[in-house]
């Protein structure tokens, strides 16, 4: 129980730090958020985070300068077109049935990677480890209620006689 107790205090502890820069509803839903997270296991806590659990809101970052990006776009530019002029130039010296047999596999490969290999990627890092979470997080509406009365007493719900 002292166990218990302790490390009840010391999160208290924690969520006030956390929540001492938040004002009004913010703070309200900050806690709520932190109280849910709590009630999760340790790899529900992993696929939460993952997935932008206990988001912090973030100043924006300073804009690039313009002649910083002038000079990526040369840089990309260089990098990408130096290397395709050189497969090019194979590619005409390999002739027609080369040409047609890379083209193929290609268009192929585009294929299984836009309609295979990506969606399956995105359900399994992004949409399943998620679902896997959704109803403990989606039902878990007030964590901060007791799920018993504390006292031995029974709860009036309209205002004494007496």
């Amino acid at each position: 129980m002292r166990r218990k107790v302790r490390k009840d205090v010391k999160q208290a502890f924690l969520w006030d730090e956390m929540l001492a820069g938040c004002e009004g509803d913010e703070r309200e839903m900050r806690l709520i958020e932190l109280a849910r997270f709590e009630h999760l296991s340790g790899i529900e806590q992993a696929i939460y985070m993952m997935n932008g659990g206990l988001a912090e809101v973030e100043e924006a970052a300073a804009p690039v300068a313009y002649w910083k990006k002038v000079i990526a776009f040369f840089a990309i530019s260089f990098l990408v077109l130096f290397p395709a002029f050189f497969l090019l130039m194979f590619g005409v010296a390999q002739g027609k049935p080369a040409v047609k047999a890379w083209f193929i596999d290609a268009c192929t490969i585009v294929n299984l990677e836009v309609w295979i290999f990506e969606p399956g990627a995105l359900f399994l890092l992004g949409v399943f480890p998620t679902q896997l979470i959704r109803h403990k997080v989606k039902m878990l509406t007030n964590p901060t209620r007791n799920s018993r009365f504390p006292f031995k007493v029974a709860l009036r719900d309209r205002k004494s006689v007496v």
